[in-house]
């Protein structure tokens, strides 16, 4: 992880990988709290889509592991900070196919897992993409696309 300080101008990287929480990539990071960001999902270093989240706390920049899970390993998802503490994810590659899913992740401050709430899936599968809240608070998905077809 490299952290840049827009105060100071410089970059400082960190080794998040020997903290707990592995080498990955295809990975989303998201604050959800103050102090706190989610590390999602992903892929890890033999291609696996990787179902655990993270937690890496900027004010002590070390990493904590936690028993978090996604519904199931993904990579190649979108995300989307909706408010603190509260993520959108969707669609994405599950290692066997493109997925459609939708789902909100609500972290709490009491360090029990995310509340996973499903919604309606995306129209068409696709990974890749990009996922924002738009300033009319709908969200929008845009590009990536299929690999299942």
């Amino acid at each position: 992880m490299e952290v840049f300080d827009v105060t100071r101008g410089i970059w400082r990287q960190f080794d998040i990988g020997d903290q707990g929480i592995g080498h990955r990539t295809k990975s989303h990071v998201l604050p959800i709290s103050e102090d706190s960001l989610a590390v999602i999902g992903g892929k890890d270093e033999y291609g696996v889509p990787i179902d655990e989240i993270g937690e890496f706390n900027v004010k002590h920049m070390k990493c904590i592991p936690t028993d978090w899970r996604l519904p199931k390993g993904l990579s190649g998802f979108a995300s989307c900070l909706l408010k603190k503490g509260s993520v959108a994810i969707c669609g994405g590659n599950d290692g066997q196919k493109t997925v459609s899913g939708f789902f909100i992740l609500t972290f709490k401050r009491d360090g029990l897992a995310p509340q996973v709430t499903n919604l309606p899936p995306l129209i068409s599968p696709r990974e890749d993409f990009s996922l924002v809240l738009g300033p009319d608070r709908k969200l929008y998905a845009l590009g990536g696309f299929n690999t299942s077809e």
